[in-house]
């Protein structure tokens, strides 16, 4: 859902959003949706590269895509079980 609505956005504002709160301001979302494997809305950006060659139409730096944050989650937990101090989410 989110991607579709970025994509959107892009399309009608020629650019990408700078961040997701800008979908929300436009009135492409009512919020953030909840990440369903984190619980929470806590989507990482994937940012469109400033000096793409060629460009994306109609895209220009702004995120492009989200991914969930449970790869980042994953790695702190085998992190800490391997016995570095560091909190398991």
């Amino acid at each position: 859902m989110l991607r579709q609505v970025i994509s959107q956005y892009t399309l009608d504002k020629q650019r990408a959003p700078q961040t997701l709160d800008d979908l929300v301001q436009a009135g492409y979302l009512k919020s953030i949706p909840v990440d369903p494997f984190t619980g929470r809305a806590d989507w990482v950006p994937e940012t469109e590269p400033e000096n793409q060659d060629p460009p994306l139409p109609g895209t220009g730096p702004g995120n492009v895509d989200v991914h969930s944050d449970r790869t980042s989650k994953e790695k702190m937990a085998r992190v800490t079980a391997v016995g570095e101090s560091r909190p398991v989410f």
